[in-house]
């Protein structure tokens, strides 16, 4: 069958052309038959457009291009008419001075455009479907180049015909034949940049968010809860919105978390407000303690002891000192909470048995508490809907702990994994990707982040200079490099997460928590032991 480009005639064609498309489309491999077709040509220095009804190509018999007139046809002192089917008669162009003008045309279209294409040899013809057996039709009409009625039957032995009455003989490489399909009938997807699909995606993304609010009402009835909810459900927009709330009813509140690049995030959402006190678990820990006065030096070498008990300690001690009180408490990243350091907060309510207490929690999350218990049972709330990641990415997240993804969320770009064995590759997939997003996707450097689960490969990619940006610190100008650790609670508007390995339960959750602090777009980096282990083969389920 011959290669159709289009695969059905065009939706305004006239019948005339419907029925030549037909008889076309019985043609065997490897012709290929192009219907419509149109482009632009330097003719004599001019600018020109030209266009044919049909264009048809041979590997063997060259080009033939062939214009269609339907009707009834007659030619009267060289102008030619056609009669439609109520009778009425039409002044018509000369079919055969058009095809004669789009074949030098498309030559010199194909010639410029790839010149071993304007040397294929082509001749031309008209078909004329509502007549049978036309005489000659002028000088530059004679009957090799008719194709009527009946010719539509055994359309391929008359092409053949028109072929030998041109002489054509060609030599069309496969190649040939591809490059001219593309010019004659290109493939072309267009495509919004990332930048474009991010911003789209978190437009939904803020809609989803202020449907999760409806929890904080049900949590206004309850003075203690635990909200439990997958990596991008909100916990963190709810946990600060609940303590805003708090604060507005006149608490004093205080809002801690584990991260302490999360503790200064949340900081800077309660600036000036001397009723929160706002800081991660051990910075609250320091700053009272120092307020009192105590020695809160760790040693040389600060030891897990010193961070899970001696810290949490010195808080209650300092407490007492000052007489430190709050109203009422919000924890984000609970699950990375131990079990003393809850007795210490609730010493800081100012009614610990009954104070308002709320604790949201990712259990998947506990990179540093392996069997993590929540300080209370009941009240529990589950988030589901995830309202930080597109659905693509959340689709791969959830795939990482064999879970499936909310239905309800964003459209989005496709995650990419990019494969790279050593650390020379991983650099060099770093490069192009940043590259790509910035030069060509139109995302900002403060929008990438670059996250690594080992801290001496970031340490190693601070300063280096990527795509005319440099990998900077927090804080700092450039293209963030961080840890998945240190960045556990933020997100980013498209993260590339490095990754070395996944052969181990905590290795895996690092892989949860990284790639899911890309909001729109995801790019993972490793090798193809680490793909294995994400099953990225194909789009998850």
């Amino acid at each position: 069958m011959a290669h159709l480009h289009p695969r059905q005639p065009k939706p305004d064609c006239s019948p005339a052309e419907r029925r030549v498309f037909s008889s076309l489309a019985r043609l065997p491999d490897p012709w290929r038959v192009f219907h419509s077709v149109a482009w632009q040509s330097l003719r004599k220095g001019a600018p020109g457009d030209g266009e044919a009804d049909f264009v048809l190509a041979h590997p063997e018999h060259g080009l033939i291009v062939l214009e269609v007139k339907g009707g009834g046809i007659d030619v009267q002192a060289g102008q030619w008419f056609s009669t439609d089917g109520e009778g009425q008669r039409h002044t018509i162009k000369d079919p055969f001075v058009q095809a004669t003008d789009s074949k030098h045309s498309l030559t010199s279209y194909l010639r410029n455009a790839r010149p071993a294409l304007g040397a294929i040899p082509a001749g031309h013809c008209a078909a004329f479907p509502n007549l049978r057996d036309p005489r000659s039709l002028g000088p530059v009409a004679p009957a090799e180049l008719i194709l009527d009625r009946g010719d539509l039957e055994r359309i391929e032995p008359r092409l053949l015909r028109v072929s030998d009455h041109w002489r054509l003989r060609a030599r069309v490489s496969s190649d040939d034949l591809a490059a001219l399909t593309n010019l004659l009938a290109p493939t072309v997807r267009f495509r919004p940049l990332i930048a474009d699909q991010v911003a789209d995606a978190k437009v939904r993304l803020r809609d989803l968010t202020g449907e999760q609010m409806g929890v904080l009402d049900s949590l206004r009835r309850n003075r203690r809860a635990i909200i439990h909810g997958e990596a991008g459900t909100g916990k963190t927009v709810l946990a600060v919105e609940r303590a805003r709330r708090l604060r507005q009813d006149g608490f004093r509140v205080l809002l801690t978390c584990f991260n302490e690049p999360l503790g200064q995030r949340l900081a800077t959402e309660f600036a000036g407000d001397a009723g929160m006190t706002v800081s991660h678990f051990h910075g609250v820990c320091r700053t009272l303690a120092e307020r009192a006065g105590l020695d809160v030096r760790p040693g040389d070498v600060p030891s897990s002891r010193w961070y899970d008990e001696e810290l949490p300690a010195l808080l209650m001690t300092a407490a007492d000192k000052l007489g430190f009180k709050v109203d009422a408490i919000v924890v984000d990243e609970g699950q990375d909470f131990a079990p003393g350091w809850w007795t210490a907060l609730q010493l800081l309510l100012e009614d610990p048995d009954k104070g308002p207490l709320y604790v949201f929690a990712d259990a998947q999350q506990a990179i540093y508490r392996e069997d993590w218990e929540p300080p209370f049972d009941e009240p529990a709330f589950d988030l589901s809907v995830n309202c930080r990641n597109t659905l693509p990415i959340a689709r791969r997240v959830s795939a990482v702990l064999d879970r499936r993804p909310s239905t309800l969320g964003a459209g989005g770009p496709q995650p990419e994994f990019l494969e790279a064995a050593t650390p020379e590759e991983v650099e060099d997939q770093l490069r192009g990707v940043l590259h790509r997003l910035l030069h060509l996707e139109g995302l900002r450097r403060e929008q990438i982040v670059v996250l690594s689960d080992r801290r001496l490969f970031v340490d190693g990619l601070i300063g280096k200079e990527f795509a005319g940006t440099r990998l900077v610190r927090p804080g700092e100008e450039g293209i963030v490099a961080e840890t998945i650790h240190r960045f556990k609670g933020l997100e980013a508007d498209a993260a590339v997460v490095i990754l070395k390995e996944i052969s181990k339960a905590r290795e895996r959750s690092l892989a949860y928590i990284g790639m899911s602090r890309a909001v729109g777009h995801l790019v993972v980096i490793g090798n193809r032991d680490v793909r294995q282990a994400l099953k990225w083969f194909g789009k998850p389920a």
